[in-house]
């Protein structure tokens, strides 16, 4: 349900559903990196702050993610291109990364994200 709402940009009941989530698992670092996306889209930036202090894993990708998030909407562009650029190349699995089709991503730098990514073509 949470990730739903963060698709399609109801980031206020995608922030509930995720909350309710760390409620149950505390540990659980993937929906604690949504609450913080949401939490930004909706001017919740102190509980976005804290729910960042609370990942099991402080330096695998769903923190990164959610601090490359972060950068991304307080202003530091092209870090958070560079952090997303590398998640897609090092966890190319990963769901939620960066795409011009999806809402929320339209602050990152296009052209350095793709020239980053992007194949080199023989």
């Amino acid at each position: 349900m949470g990730f739903n709402n963060f698709v399609v940009g109801n980031y206020s009941l995608g922030f509930q559903s995720f909350q309710n989530v760390l409620e149950i698992d505390p540990s659980a670092d993937q929906s604690r990196a949504f609450a913080v996306a949401c939490g930004i889209e909706i001017g919740e930036t102190n509980n976005a702050t804290e729910l960042m202090k609370g990942f099991k894993q402080p330096d695998a990708r769903w923190a990164q993610w959610a601090a490359a998030f972060a950068e991304l909407h307080n202003g530091s562009v092209s870090n958070a291109t560079v952090q997303f650029a590398n998640l897609k190349k090092n966890q190319p699995t990963m769901l939620f990364l960066p795409d011009e089709n999806l809402i929320g991503w339209s602050k990152i730098d296009w052209q350095l994200f793709h020239k980053l990514t992007d194949s080199e073509k023989p």
